[in-house]
Order: structure tokens, then C-alpha cells, then sequence
């Protein structure tokens, strides 16, 4: 909210505030009364669509503000009206509000998505970047869709810094500078509202909203989905493998048992062109065997990955188990160049890789 927005919503409560209090004579009930009103107006701009409006705890601070301005120029401008705080109007006054907020607070919990921000935490974000986070909450969630609170939170040694984008229909993870949309809380929060799906049906769901969003995540990929929470959503995952290697790129959405996609997170990364595989897995699996021996391995992938210079490499990646006889249980993973069969050492994987 401006500085512009806090005093017209001050200038709008204060008057209200003085000609109640100076014909009520009751300036507790008033304040109670404007206070209520005040949160069912940010209630109906959270829940109504295409008004272009969220709900913002800084207007109702604002609203109350100037309540309670207006409300003490009507003490003072009725001193001789005899209006003044009278333990019956405090108890009414409490009553009202304990009631409203009551009501309030239910219908609240029940429709809108509320959004915890601290503002000293976006106050520096760029216009630029505010401009990129509008861009992206409108493509998600429609022209009506306004901008909460923004967060810049750079990244450690150089790489792409994120946007955290609230707002009341959801909220977004956006890479920056690139402008893409990393993760995000797409869909409303509570038990789903309609009838179940069948996971062929909550697959074509992930795969529409991939089409409208993220048509990358689809170009050879193949989905797979797993249960994601009790009630019934599941995770759909779609992943890319090229030649026999598995690609750096993810993508996955949570999504209820009802069809509606909830979550997304989103990993675009190309690593170009990778040299040829000439490593088979049971030339890998052997010298992972003669690396850690005692140790069974229990699976194998080949994945493209880059090492911390940015260099993009083919590799197995092999998990590890001691076998049930051993006297401790033991899990882990050894990583074998594709090119060559050398093991690779641990700081030249590089973990953000996409894989």
C-alpha cells in the first residue's frame, strides 16, 4: 500500500467515525461497528474476482486508524452532549466486536488464502522486478490478479536470485532475471470440491496446465505419478530422457483428487550438447563394486549433470545398500563418468544440477 492509499483510507473512516459517534453518543459501539465493517469490506475484495483487489492488512490498519481519529473528534466536539466511554456502550462495544470478529474470522478461514509477509522484507525490490512479478501472477492467475508483497531473495555465489510473489490467489517462486516461474501454490487451499478422478484423469490435468505454462516439461517426457498427501492427491512428475540419458529438466504438480492442479515446481535447464555414453552399466556397477566392496548395488541411471565449472558430463549414478546379513545398515550412491569409468568425486557434482 502507498502513502497516497493509507491517507485516502484514513480520510474515508474519519468522517464516518465523527457523525456516528456524534449521533450515537456511544463512541465504543462505533469504533466496533467500523472496525467490522472495515474487515468484511477487505473479506469481499479477497473473495470477489475481477474487482482487481486482495485483501491487505494495511488498509484495515489504515481503516482503523482514522475510526478512531474520527471517533475521538466526536468526544471532543460533544463534550457538551455529554458523549463520552460508559461502561454500557464498552460492553456493547465488546460484545459487537468479539461476535463480528468472530464471524469474520470463520468466513476468513473458510475463503481466503492469507498471506504472512514481512514488508521490510520487499520494500527494495526494483520496479523492474515488480513489473516481472505482475507479469507472471496475471499469466498464472488472470488480469485481475494483483500483487501482494514481493521478496527478492538473491542467491548465494552469483546464480539466479528468486521473486516470492503473494498475492490472494496464490503465490510464486520467480527466477530472476529470467522471469520464470520456478514453484508456485496455484490452487485453493481446504477439502477438494468435486468428485474423484481416476490418475489417467488427474495426468491429462497436469499435462493441460504443462501445455498452458510449461510446454517444455513435455517434449519427450514421460509422467509418472505417486500419492502426494491422505486425501487422495497425488504428485505427477514428468521427466525427459534423451538417448537413454536422463535430462537435467522437471517438472511435477501436485493435484487434488478432484482434478485441480494445487502445486507446481519447475526446473528448466538445457545443457546442450553431451558427449557420447561409452560406459555400459555393468562396466559402471562393476568398478562401483570394486570401489566399495561389501556394499550391493541396487540401481542404476545415466544422467546428464555439470560439474561446478558448468561443464555438462554423462554419468551413472549407482545406489548403494550393505546386503541384509551386515551388521549395520548402510545407504549411499557413487557416481561413474559415462566417458571414461572413473568415479567422480564429490566436489565436482554439483547437486542443483536438475537431477
Amino acid at each position: 500500500m502507498t502513502v497516497a492509499q493509507g491517507l485516502l483510507n484514513i480520510g474515508l473512516f474519519v468522517p464516518a467515525g465523527l457523525l456516528w459517534t456524534t449521533l450515537t453518543r456511544r463512541p465504543a459501539a462505533v469504533f466496533a461497528g467500523l472496525v467490522l465493517l472495515s474487515g468484511a469490506v477487505e473479506l469481499v475484495q479477497a473473495v470477489t474476482p475481477g474487482i482487481g483487489r486482495s485483501c491487505d492488512s494495511a488498509d484495515l490498519e489504515a481503516n482503523l486508524l482514522g475510526a478512531a481519529v474520527g471517533g475521538a473528534l466526536g468526544v471532543l466536539a460533544g463534550r457538551g452532549k455529554r458523549i463520552a466511554l460508559r461502561p454500557a456502550d464498552l460492553r456493547s462495544g465488546a460484545l459487537a466486536l468479539l461476535g463480528g470478529g468472530v464471524l469474520l474470522g470463520v468466513a476468513t478461514a473458510a475463503s481466503v488464502l492469507v498471506v504472512v509477509v514481512d514488508s521490510a522484507d520487499y520494500s527494495v525490490v526494483s520496479a523492474d522486478q515488480r513489473a516481472v512479478a505482475s507479469r507472471v501472477l496475471k499469466e498464472f492467475f488472470g488480469d485481475s490478479a494483483e500483487v501482494a508483497a514481493v521478496k527478492y531473495v538473491p542467491a548465494p555465489a552469483g546464480g539466479h536470485g528468486v521473486l516470492d510473489v503473494a498475492s490472494s490467489a496464490g503465490m510464486l517462486n520467480v527466477s530472476w532475471p529470467t522471469g520464470e516461474a520456478v514453484s508456485g501454490q496455484v490452487g485453493p487451499a481446504g477439502a477438494p470440491s468435486g468428485p474423484a478422478r481416476t490418475d489417467d484423469e488427474l495426468i491429462a490435468a497436469s499435462r493441460r496446465f504443462a501445455a498452458a505454462h510449461f510446454p517444455w516439461a513435455l517434449s519427450g517426457s514421460t509422467p509418472t505419478a505417486v500419492p502426494a498427501d491422505p486425501d487422495g492427491a497425488e504428485n505427477i512428475e514428468w521427466r525427459t530422457t534423451l538417448g537413454g540419458v536422463l535430462m537435467p529438466m522437471r517438472f511435477s504438480t501436485v493435484v487434488s483428487v478432484d482434478g485441480t492442479v494445487l502445486a507446481f515446481n519447475a526446473r528448466h535447464v538445457e545443457p546442450g550438447a553431451l558427449p557420447e555414453a561409452t560406459v555400459s552399466e555393468e562396466r559402471a556397477r562393476a568398478r562401483a563394486a570394486t570401489a566399495y566392496p561389501g556394499l550391493e548395488v541396487t540401481g542404476a541411471t545415466l544422467l546428464a549433470q555439470p560439474d561446478p565449472e558448468g561443464r555438462w558430463h554423462v554419468r551413472w549414478l549407482l545406489s548403494l545398500k550393505s546386503p541384509p546379513s551386515a551388521d549395520r545398515s548402510v545407504l549411499g550412491s557413487v557416481t561413474v563418468d559415462a566417458t571414461d569409468g572413473n568415479l567422480v568425486p564429490r566436489d565436482q557434482i554439483v547437486t542443483d544440477g536438475g537431477n
